[in-house]
């Protein structure tokens, strides 16, 4: 679960929304936009993992790396290769923890930064100055220093653990971020020709159901320690399969008789696929459509509030 949350952390998603917005580019660079996401996770991927076979190839059978080697931090591994290959393979490994430690800390700051000024009304832009968004770069600030405090105060077993923890409790809320975000991703009104294909909300809800497995593993094994967890992880993964056979289906071929019988089309993009993908803006949300009566453009209707 610790994998899970540091890989598809839920800020992640927030923060690639805000970033992108906060380029001020319009929706013809949304092409580039994806090639540069893939070409950085194929990247990062690669680098991890060269790091995971780098390292046991070079400590295995040292001193250093042996069966009672606790890893705590990151340190620790940077100690490991100083010790094993000399100061100078330590001091490249000391500058490649540092580089990422002020890349997290910025990303993950901002992340936060740009949801607290959205979420209040506050202007939260990286073309503001402070004067003009003072809430932004103090949410923005006041962030990192509490996590060097955590950093420089918290011993080296607290910290570890505490990374560790983090990061499997973002692997437990993820499903419900992702929930949320396959949810809007199928608005027409917000998205418009942007809307979600049938194969794409395939893809979603897997990954969905995945991690709420997952989750119900780590749970589940958690609580009952004396579970198989072989079996169990078995178990759910079935009953989950089971579970979008019996139940997926008909949902999906109710939801295409609904749209045929309201007199639409079998297709769910029929209504917006005339629409300029380059040109589409998404409404301000005082001017949207109501989410109950998909009528009015105010969110305190008065019919939704009457029935």
């Amino acid at each position: 679960m610790a994998v899970v949350g540091t890989t598809v952390a839920p800020w992640q998603l927030f923060f690639q929304q805000s970033n992108i917005l906060d380029k001020r580019i319009s929706p013809r660079w949304l092409g580039y936009e994806r090639a540069d996401t893939l070409v950085g996770c194929v990247i990062t991927t690669v680098a991890a993992g060269a790091m995971i076979a780098f390292a046991a190839f070079a400590l295995n059978g040292t001193r250093t790396y042996g069966r009672t080697a606790n890893y705590a931090d990151s340190g620790w591994f940077n100690d490991a290769i100083r010790a094993t290959l000399g100061s100078t393979a330590g001091a490249l490994a000391a500058i490649m923890l540092l580089v990422a430690a002020v890349l997290g800390a910025g990303a993950v700051s901002l992340s936060t930064s740009y949801a607290f000024g959205d979420s209040f009304g506050q202007k939260h832009s990286l073309h503001r100055t402070i004067r003009t968004a003072p809430v932004f770069y103090l949410a923005y600030g006041g962030q990192i220093v509490a996590a060097s405090l955590v950093v420089l105060l918290a011993g080296s077993t607290l910290l570890g653990t505490l990374t560790q923890w983090v990061q499997v409790l973002a692997g437990i809320l993820l499903p419900s971020a992702i929930l949320f975000l396959v949810l809007l991703c199928n608005d027409k009104d917000i998205l418009g020709p942007w809307l979600n294909k049938t194969w794409q909300n395939v893809v979603d809800f897997t990954i969905i159901g995945v991690l709420i497995v997952l989750s119900m593993i780590l749970v589940v094994s958690t609580l009952f320690t004396a579970v198989n967890a072989v079996l169990l992880t078995e178990a759910l993964f079935a009953a989950a399969g089971g579970a979008v056979l019996v139940i997926g289906g008909p949902l999906l071929l109710r939801s295409r008789r609904r749209r045929i019988a309201a007199g639409g089309s079998a297709d769910r993009l029929a209504d917006v696929r005339h629409l300029d993908r380059a040109a589409w803006r998404m409404p301000p949300l005082d001017r949207s459509p109501c989410r109950l009566c998909h009528r009015c453009v105010r969110p305190d209707c008065s019919r939704c509030a009457a029935t």
